[in-house]
């Protein structure tokens, strides 16, 4: 016999998650269908992560200058590869956090990438989930300027797991807010470079 819930929601990013528990707390059997990991983009490949990887940097940058005011640190070096850790444990602690607030609730998470069938199912790896209502919270894609070159090796994006490449050289971070567009240009590398 199959299991038919009062909301099925699609997408465990925040706006999905946080309707699963929504719906949960009003006493609605909930299931929460995700077809990577909880959290979503925001917090497994964009703002979690660049803001610990930004702090660190932040913490380098403020550590060379910590002299002036009496802090003797001597040679100061970045370790990329601890800094990437921390932003792993970081990610990892906030996704496990969102997992028990669902298991809390009693939201039935299903991993899966989910696909809707009719206005009442949605088919996870041929298992058909069924809902009297539906939440789409299944995110969206950005849109890139038609720069040339946007979609070659050295170009980073939300889709890319911050943290696991190398220290680039030259850093230009775009950011579209609107019509309008933000470029920063090259930041300095750890090593002195610019």
């Amino acid at each position: 016999m199959e299991k038919m819930y009062d909301v099925a929601v699609l997408g465990g990013g925040p706006g999905g998650y946080e309707a699963a528990i929504r719906c949960a707390q009003y006493g609605l059997k909930t299931a929460l269908i995700e077809g990577a990991e909880l959290g979503g983009t925001c917090l497994n490949r964009g703002c979690i992560p660049t803001k610990a990887l930004l702090h660190g940097a932040e913490v380098f940058e403020q550590s060379e200058g910590a002299a002036k005011f009496g802090v003797i640190t001597g040679p100061v070096a970045l370790e990329y590869a601890k800094l990437a850790a921390h932003k792993d444990a970081v990610v990892a602690k906030l996704r496990n956090g969102i997992a028990a607030l669902e298991k809390a609730h009693k939201v039935d998470v299903i991993e899966g990438f989910g696909k809707l069938t009719d206005k009442n199912t949605i088919d996870v790896a041929g298992k058909a989930v069924k809902a009297e209502k539906i939440i789409l919270a299944t995110g969206s894609m950005p849109a890139r300027p038609p720069i040339p070159g946007l979609e070659g090796k050295n170009v980073g994006h939300e889709r890319r797991n911050p943290g696991h490449d190398p220290v680039p050289r030259e850093l230009c971070h775009h950011r579209r807010r609107g019509d309008r567009h933000r470029i920063r240009h090259p930041v300095r590398h750890p090593s002195g470079k610019k």
